[in-house]
C-alpha cells in the first residue's frame, strides 16, 4: 500500500512535524519495544526500571503518558493506554501511523516494522487462584465490540482462535457475539521463561484472557438498582465454563483472568504482524468461597514482579 493522502488528512491525525494526535509524540520518540500500562501513574513507576540516566523522552497528554529510555542497553518505550479496549484501539492505530507512515511524502512506507508490545497490568480472575498470581495470556476473548469493526480470516488468526470464538459463542455470550485473538507465541513463551527465571516464587498461569469494555456490568458486577437491568449477572460463572482443548496439552485452556485491554491489543497487533502479549497480576478472585481482593502491599509486590518479567521478556 502506497496511497498518497492529503497533507492534512482526517484519517491520519499528524501535525506537520509528524506528531500524532493522541499520543502527542513523533516517530523518533517511540522505540520498537513497548511496555503498555493502563494507568498513566504507572509509567513513571515502570520508568524506574530504565538504565540510570537513559531517559530521553517524557510526554503527557490526556491519559496517555509516554517515557522512552533503555533497559539493559535496549531502547524501550513505556506508554499508558488508559482504561478500555477503545483506548487501546487508538494507541494501536497511532503507533501504526508513527511506525509506518511517512509524513514527508504523506504516504505509507511499505516498510513492515518489527514491533513488540507487552501489556503489564492488573486483573481479576474467574478461577479460584491465589491473590498475586501472574496471568500470562496465550489467547484473548473479546467481550467488547471494539474489534468487531475489523475483519480477519482464519489464516491470520489461526484455528485455535476460530475454535475459541465458536466455543464462547455457544454460551449465553452468543447473544451479543464475542471475538477471539491470540497473543504472539514468542511473547507468551518469553513471558513464561522470564517468570520462571526472575520470579520463581511467584505463582503464574497461562491461558485465556477475557477483556471487557467496562468495569461493572461488563464484568458481571451487580451494583444497586442496576441489578434488575443486568444482562449477564452470572458472567463470571459463564467464563469459568469456557475451555479450549489445545493440541499437545494434557488439559484444556481456561479463562484465567478478566481485564479491559488485552483483546484489542492482541487482535490489532495480529492484523499488523506485530508481536504482542500480556501479563497481569491477579488482584481479585471473582469465584470461590473467599472472593478475595489484594491488599495494597500484595498488589505492589505482584506488579513489581510483573513489570520485571515484562521488561525481561521484551528485551530477551
Amino acid at each position: 500500500m502506497n496511497v498518497k493522502l492529503p497533507a492534512k488528512s482526517a484519517d491520519i491525525p499528524l501535525s506537520d512535524e509528524g506528531v500524532v494526535y493522541h499520543i502527542a509524540a513523533a516517530a523518533s520518540n517511540i522505540a520498537d519495544k513497548i511496555i503498555l500500562v493502563g494507568d498513566p501513574s504507572r509509567v513513571p513507576l515502570a520508568a524506574t526500571y530504565f538504565d540510570p540516566g537513559s531517559l530521553e523522552f517524557d510526554q503527557s497528554h490526556r491519559e496517555i503518558r509516554t517515557m522512552t529510555g533503555k533497559y539493559r542497553g535496549q531502547r524501550v518505550t513505556v506508554l499508558s493506554s488508559g482504561m478500555g479496549t477503545d483506548n487501546m484501539e487508538i494507541i494501536m492505530n497511532e503507533l501504526h501511523i508513527l511506525k509506518e507512515y511517512d509524513v514527508q511524502t504523506s504516504s505509507w512506507t511499505n516498510d513492515k516494522k518489527e514491533i513488540s508490545l507487552i501489556r503489564v497490568g492488573t486483573c481479576g480472575s474467574p478461577q479460584d487462584v491465589p491473590i498475586g498470581t501472574l496471568a500470562i495470556s496465550r489467547h484473548a476473548l473479546g467481550l467488547d465490540n471494539t474489534c468487531q469493526y475489523y475483519a480477519a480470516n482464519e489464516a491470520i488468526l489461526g484455528k485455535d482462535v476460530a475454535r475459541l470464538k465458536a466455543i464462547a459463542n455457544q454460551t449465553e455470550l452468543g447473544q451479543v457475539g464475542v471475538y477471539a485473538a491470540s497473543a504472539h507465541p514468542d511473547i507468551t513463551r518469553a513471558l513464561k521463561d522470564a517468570a520462571q527465571k526472575h520470579a520463581p516464587n511467584r505463582p503464574s498461569i497461562v491461558g485465556i484472557t477475557a477483556s471487557a469494555s467496562g468495569f461493572f456490568a461488563c464484568q458481571g458486577r451487580v451494583v444497586g438498582r442496576f441489578a434488575e437491568h443486568m444482562r449477564f449477572p452470572d458472567l463470571v460463572d459463564i467464563l469459568s465454563t469456557i475451555e479450549l482443548p489445545i493440541e499437545g496439552e494434557p488439559l484444556p485452556e481456561k479463562v484465567i483472568n478478566l481485564e479491559m485491554e488485552n483483546s484489542s491489543l492482541c487482535y490489532l497487533a495480529g492484523l499488523l504482524g506485530y508481536k504482542a502479549g500480556t501479563i497481569c497480576a491477579i488482584i481479585s478472585t471473582r469465584s470461590g468461597p473467599q472472593r478475595a481482593f489484594a491488599t495494597p502491599e500484595q498488589s505492589k509486590a505482584a506488579l513489581h514482579d510483573a513489570l520485571t518479567i515484562g521488561f525481561e521478556a521484551l528485551t530477551a
